[in-house]
């Protein structure tokens, strides 16, 4: 029977795992906004997941070995989140832009959308909990 533990991986690997997932998540995540305001507003969002975990790690006292591990696995989730639903994150955020300038509609995502998005943050989290147990 194989065992259910997390490989260990040292600190400067998930670093790197850390690091590449910030950058795809900023081209993957900016590419589906439509306007300069949104971008910054999503390219901001590993800096709230870190400052986030920081202050988890601050009151929980995890090492900084499961801090980045969890990083990697929320930012990775985040991305994977949305992954083939770019046409409709566009018309979310058309429609965004058309409620914000006074227009009658009401923006959301498809329920089949919302239900990978909710999946897929369940995962990831789940994933940060196994590899930080493993750190």
């Amino acid at each position: 029977m194989t065992s259910m533990t997390a490989p260990h991986l040292p600190l400067g690997l998930w670093w790197i795992v850390a690091i590449v997932s910030v950058l795809s998540f900023l081209v993957f995540m900016t590419s589906l906004m439509p306007s300069r305001a949104y971008k910054v507003q999503v390219a901001v969002a590993p800096l709230l997941v870190a400052v986030t975990l920081a202050v988890l790690g601050f009151l929980e006292d995890f090492g900084a070995a499961q801090l980045v591990a969890m990083y990697a696995c929320v930012i990775t989730g985040l991305q994977v989140a949305f992954v083939g639903r770019r046409r409709e994150m566009r018309q979310l955020m058309a429609d965004t832009l058309a409620r914000d300038a006074g227009e009658d509609v009401s923006p959301g995502l498809s329920m089949s959308a919302n239900i990978q998005v909710v999946g897929v943050c369940l995962v990831a989290v789940a994933a940060a909990v196994w590899f930080s147990f493993a750190s």
